[in-house]
């Protein structure tokens, strides 16, 4: 009964699956990739004379932007993080990419015509899409070395208990933490017992 319930649910198990959501965010960067790239194409119009130039310049400024969408929001937690909690500056980021969306969305569609508004709204995009990665870099940086630290430090702490297990040594090699331990093993041991004999012939 579970399993036709479960087949007459598929269209809705598919609709809320998790595959689904990446895909729809997957089509958004690419919308998001080629509205950024329009922009950018027609902002340096007048600044790059060579298309090959212009174009290369464009899509390389588009993918960086589209990638900077995706990766802020995806670590927005680390950025809280090293920024600090009490904050929370990166919360608000939904609002920022929904009011870049919302400008790009004009600026494409001639509702702003202001060249100036333009060349202004690109270059703070840009610069934030930077500040973004650079931040997202750091942080992610800093938690590396911290768990490569605390790895480190496992591993000197177990070497040490080793050492400490073995501090006391036995002739036939058997390492033990504390003199006592030691004796009384000496007491059974025969390598230790015959070394003895053969020092004191």
């Amino acid at each position: 009964m579970k399993y036709i319930n479960n087949r007459n649910l598929y269209l809705e198990n598919r609709i809320t699956s998790l595959r689904l959501v990446t895909l729809l965010m997957l089509f958004y960067l690419i919308g998001y990739f080629l509205k950024s790239f329009f922009l950018f194409e027609k902002s340096f119009t007048d600044l790059i004379s060579n298309s090959i130039a212009r174009y290369i310049t464009s899509v390389f400024s588009a993918i960086v932007s589209a990638s900077a969408l995706l990766v802020t929001y995806v670590h927005k937690d680390h950025l809280n993080k090293m920024i600090g909690e009490k904050y929370k500056l990166f919360n608000v980021l939904p609002y920022v990419i929904f009011l870049f969306d919302v400008l790009m969305m004009l600026l494409i569609f001639d509702v702003i015509k202001s060249k100036t508004f333009r060349l202004v709204f690109i270059s703070i995009l840009y610069a934030v899409c930077g500040l973004l990665l650079i931040s997202i870099f750091k942080a992610l940086y800093k938690q590396e070395q911290a768990s490569i630290k605390q790895e480190r430090a496992k591993v000197e702490q177990k070497e040490a208990e080793q050492k400490q297990k073995t501090a006391f040594k036995c002739v036939c090699g058997a390492g033990f933490a504390s003199q006592k331990a030691l004796s009384g093993h000496q007491g059974k041991c025969k390598i230790y017992k015959e070394s003895k004999k053969q020092v004191i012939s």
